[in-house]
């Protein structure tokens, strides 16, 4: 027993003792600099201190330990298990979160290098038009949405379904920035090949002199090797996509929340320090969010979303985030064979010409703002009959929205079976905004209730007509922001008749009709309070009061009793010949409160 303890001790000396010597080996060729950063960076990780930590799939949220469920985005089964790599004595968690630009590279003539933390300065000594210069793109919408331009030394985040346009559309934009700033792009991508892109590039004609591609995914060799070559920071550095990067000091795999997160956060950096324009390209999720740790969002200063459908040819860029602009901002384009080419008139995407010229039924038109452009949108809508199986059973209807909040439809829904008393309980009501546009804005809420009620009642909508209004649960319509932008759209487009609130308007009497003029355009508003007002002066009724029309619908036969005793049950007629509402409505259901205006 004795021997075998001398015998492991002795090898645990040898071992020591060899260890000690490659150690001091090491730091001496360290300190010589005779070891290459690849060969260094190894030895590092290797020397390094393994940490465990979990974080959740869905936000990105860090925790202590495992849980089964998210406390920030309520995710079940979300958190797992990372482990990473905290290297020497660096009081940081990573020393990946260090990160210095190559020496000897100058912009505009001047070496670049951090500003210390330490110093203070004041606001009013800040250089504005060096460090926020912009740089004017190709597309007027494209400027729109970003605010006048890509600024220097910003990180910009563009997120879009597969096969929306976005390769397209950076193509394009990093040709823009060759030829304004007169200056190297460099196209870093680690999902598609030198001969892919190039391809791309020549079926859209673009000019590809000062663009250099990449094709790769190792982050610090692309910066401090590969760019390092140019001899001048570039003045865009396109990434697609970030979700394939990665850094040799982050130990997992490519795609996970650190490995995100860290390449995010050294490109910011880089971006910071010299004045470089950094364009991610985000993968998004089945629900539409960014793929990736949520602090991504947070970190970039401006965030684009592509929207469209693949089946329709316009394009939309919408803005959620923008330091440098207003949030909210939109974009229309076109996919052509030559890429994506502005639109400049929105309104015809969402319209049709019909809607201006004769009123159809079950069709109204809104005007939404999207960031500060007015956008005319039509909205259609089918109220379809009641199914019926055997002996009168009735299947449940069906709701659909396209475009359209479903909530909201179901909400408005309910207001115009209370307030007005037409039954919809036994409805198949389909939904649906032309184009393919979201619309979510709580002031298209009377366009949506008056194509409800049109397709309902088969009454036209009247022509040149648009609405603009929120209905409130009471039956009440209210008003919103930007009301003179929205009627001077709708006047610009040719409508004539403008149907809104009674608050948005000068007019304090009731349902007094006013007229003004926008340009060549007279446009005639009609101020309404309710819903019922709204639809007198919305539909087509034939010269009958919208009152008379409800009540002569909703107006019940008289009981007929059976031959059957007095304690038995009565057969009760529903409607009128038309049995246009077969809904079960007898007298004493409500008495004339209930019929009263709302």
């Amino acid at each position: 027993f004795f021997m075998d303890v001398l015998g492991y001790l002795s090898l645990l000396s040898i071992f020591w003792t060899k260890s000690y010597s490659y150690f001091n080996q090491y730091n001496v060729m360290k300190n010589k600099n005779l070891l290459s950063s690849t060969f260094r960076s190894k030895v590092e990780i290797l020397m390094a201190k393994a940490v465990e930590s979990y974080y959740c799939e869905k936000c990105g949220l860090e925790h202590i330990k495992w849980v089964g469920r998210c406390t920030s985005c309520l995710e079940w089964n979300s958190i797992k298990s990372i482990r990473y790599s905290k290297i020497g004595n660096n009081k940081k968690n990573s020393a990946i979160t260090e990160f210095f630009p190559p020496q000897g590279v100058t912009l505009n003539g001047k070496e670049s290098s951090w500003v210390s933390t330490s110093d203070l300065i004041q606001i009013s000594d800040v250089d504005i038009d060096s460090q926020v210069s912009r740089i004017e793109l190709f597309s007027r919408e494209l400027n729109r949405v970003l605010g006048g331009g890509l600024v220097r030394g910003s990180v910009v985040l563009l997120a879009g379904e597969p096969g929306i346009g976005k390769s397209t559309l950076i193509l394009q934009l990093a040709a823009s920035v060759a030829h304004q700033t007169r200056s190297k792009v460099v196209y870093v991508s680690g999902e598609e090949t030198a001969q892919q892109i190039a391809s791309r590039a020549r079926r859209l004609s673009i000019e590809c002199n000062d663009m250099y591609l990449l094709c790769g995914n190792q982050l610090d060799h692309i910066i401090q090797e590969q760019i390092a070559k140019l001899g001048a920071y570039p003045s865009l550095v396109v990434i697609d996509s970030i979700q394939t990067m990665q850094l040799e000091e982050c130990t997992n795999a490519v795609g996970t929340v650190t490995q995100i997160r860290e390449c995010t956060s050294r490109l910011v950096q880089y971006a910071k320090s010299t004045g470089t324009v950094v364009l991610l390209v985000g993968h998004v999720t089945k629900s539409g969010d960014v793929a990736g740790p949520r602090v991504l969002e947070h970190m970039v200063d401006t965030v684009l979303y592509v929207e469209g459908i693949e089946r329709a040819d316009f394009r939309l860029v919408r803005s959620m985030k923008n330091r440098f602009g207003s949030v909210s901002e939109v974009g229309v384009f076109t996919m052509t064979a030559q890429g994506l080419l502005d639109v400049s008139n929105p309104s015809e995407l969402f319209m049709s010409s019909q809607v201006l010229s004769d009123g159809l039924e079950g069709s109204a038109v809104t005007i939404i703002m999207e960031g500060t452009r007015p956008i005319l949108a039509e909205i259609q809508c089918l109220v379809s009959s009641k199914k019926q199986y055997g002996d009168g059973i009735t299947s449940a209807p069906r709701r659909t929205a396209d475009g359209f909040p479903f909530q909201r439809l179901l909400v408005i829904c309910a207001v115009i079976e209370k307030r007005l008393r037409l039954p919809l309980w036994n409805r198949d009501i389909f939904l649906n905004v032309v184009g393919g546009l979201k619309v979510f804005e709580p002031l298209s809420d009377l366009a949506v209730a008056i194509t409800l009620i049109s397709s309902l009642t088969n009454i036209p909508v009247k022509a040149s007509t648009a609405f603009i209004g929120e209905l409130g649960l009471g039956g009440e319509i209210r008003g919103g922001r930007n009301t003179e932008a929205r009627i001077a759209e709708a006047a610009k487009q040719g409508f004539t008749r403008i149907v809104l609130a009674k608050s948005s308007t000068q007019s304090h009497s009731n349902r007094e009709s006013t007229e003004r003029r926008y340009g060549t355009v007279t446009i005639q508003q009609f101020p309404c309070s309710t819903l019922r007002e709204a639809l007198s002066e919305g539909l087509e009724t034939g010269g009958r009061g919208i009152d008379s029309v409800i009540a002569s619908l909703n107006q019940p036969r008289r009981k007929r009793k059976s031959a059957n005793d007095g304690n038995e049950s009565e057969d009760v007629s529903y409607s009128n010949g038309d049995n246009l509402f077969d809904h079960p409505i007898v007298e004493g259901d409500f008495d004339d409160n209930d019929r009263s205006e709302y």
